[in-house]
């Protein structure tokens, strides 16, 4: 084979965008296809909602289990859960490849090319288009450049389905929806979990400093509070500034409990502002928010 293009797709719904993004990247300004390792997803220890993009958004993904036998894609993901890594099992069977990698939380022998996401520049740019020969992708590519030139691709290939498919039994989020549009609705995503795990979780101040710079304008908002810890929102309504609002705030928290943690991403992007967290997941509800511009969203960086 040559001139076989892998990227790695990993972790949750925010994560996957920025590698499908990157993929898109790859594939839009080369002419080529590219692969997608979806081993991370097979073993009996995949995060959040395994993999995501097909289910959601339908797009098809050219997965790289779907180019073996069954037997041999098991046999393959019991030795990548021995420590043998899938590049480096190509490479054991006879496939000259070479890894880009953004960090060095890798098991690979060969011959590995280390970039950074935050120092990515138009010759790197060049050096990944014209880059020829085997290359297995490992990062998650978390750079507004490949999202800027991929933006208007995005939007129409990253369409979410119909609210009212989403939920069996409940109207809650179309009910949602109607407010969102109907309101000068401001979405607040909360990011707790992982992030305080590694010590960047916003304090509430943050938020409320933000919610005041919106009080200040001559209307009545109403905040949509969106979190993967809503127990802890609720506890801090005051210290989040809820509670000196003309408006009024809705906690949104069905979603969390019934597994379609997407429809929050899906919410959020319907809103008129934002305030997000330093979280890969609010990013996308803002990049496929097509309300929000310069003005109307306040992104972490800038709490």
């Amino acid at each position: 084979m040559e001139n076989l293009k892998i990227v790695l797709m990993n972790g949750g719904l925010g994560n996957q965008l920025y590698q499908y993004t990157f993929l898109r990247f790859l594939e839009v300004y080369t002419g080529e296809n590219c692969l997608v390792d979806d081993s991370d997803f097979w073993d009996n220890c995949v995060e959040y909602n395994g993999l995501e993009l097909e289910k959601i958004f339908n797009v098809r993904l050219n997965k790289l289990s779907n180019f073996f036998s069954s037997d041999v894609w098991e046999e393959m993901i019991r030795q990548k859960q021995n420590g043998i890594s899938i590049p480096q099992q190509l490479q054991d069977n006879g496939l000259n490849i070479v890894m880009v990698a953004e960090s060095n939380t890798y098991n690979f022998a060969g011959n590995v090319i280390q970039v950074t996401s935050n120092n990515i520049n138009n010759e790197v740019l060049k050096v990944f288009l014209n880059a020829k020969g085997n290359i297995y992708y490992l990062g998650y590519f978390a750079n507004t450049i490949y999202v800027n030139l991929m933006l208007k691709t995005l939007r129409q290939e990253l369409r979410f389905p119909a609210l009212r498919d989403t939920m069996e039994k409940s109207t809650i989020n179309k009910r949602y929806e109607e407010l969102i549009h109907l309101t000068d609705s401001v979405a607040v995503y909360i990011r707790r979990g992982d992030c305080l795990k590694r010590g960047q979780s916003l304090l509430p101040e943050k938020y409320a400093k933000e919610i005041r710079k919106f009080e200040e304008r001559e209307k009545e908002y109403t905040y949509f509070i969106f979190s993967d810890d809503m127990e802890w929102c609720k506890q801090n309504k005051k210290e989040l500034g809820l509670l000196d609002i003309k408006g009024d705030f809705i906690f949104v928290e069905e979603n969390m409990r019934n597994g379609n943690n997407y429809v929050d991403m899906q919410l959020m992007s319907y809103c008129k502002n934002m305030i997000i967290s330093n979280s890969s997941f609010g990013c996308w509800a803002y990049y496929l928010n097509s309300y929000c511009g310069e003005g109307n969203v306040i992104m972490a960086d800038h709490l």
